[in-house]
């Protein structure tokens, strides 16, 4: 089973999300911010990570280059998600230099289960982001 982390500073949105990741059997351990965050992942070894991209208490880019640092195999699976990253373009265009999906609020959670369980059947992590999987990339929204 996979044992996600899910960072997002709205309760409600922990809650929903992590009904409905267990439901499809993902274990889903929660955090409200930057600090929570690392403190889970120094309690808890996680397959990977879902980071809303705005947080009280600092980015989800912040947190992604700790993970980088501290826990790259995380890093490497990792979702960032956001309700308003579309229509910011400098951002739109860092995001995709990270290689990594991006699903927009609110999304698909059948998609969401899919790309997690892409870290159970790839050893190294996702794949770099090209033309054909776009869809899951906010520059292409």
């Amino acid at each position: 089973m996979p044992v996600v982390l899910f960072v997002d500073d709205e309760p409600s949105m922990r809650r929903v999300v992590q009904h409905a990741l267990q439901l499809h059997g993902i274990e889903v351990h929660t955090a409200g911010g930057l600090a929570d965050a690392r403190a889970a992942c120094e309690r808890q070894a996680f397959d990977g990570a879902i980071i809303d991209v705005w947080l009280d208490d600092g980015s989800g880019f912040e947190l992604f280059a700790w993970l980088q640092d501290q826990h790259p195999r995380v890093a490497r699976n990792t979702i960032f998600v956001t309700g308003d990253i579309a229509a910011n373009a400098d951002l739109s265009r860092h995001v995709r230099a990270l290689g990594r999906p991006v699903f927009v609020k609110p999304f698909d959670f059948d998609e969401l289960e899919d790309t997690i369980r892409t870290w159970t059947r790839a050893s190294g992590g996702f794949p770099a982001l090209s033309d054909s999987n776009a869809g899951r990339d906010i520059g292409a929204r």
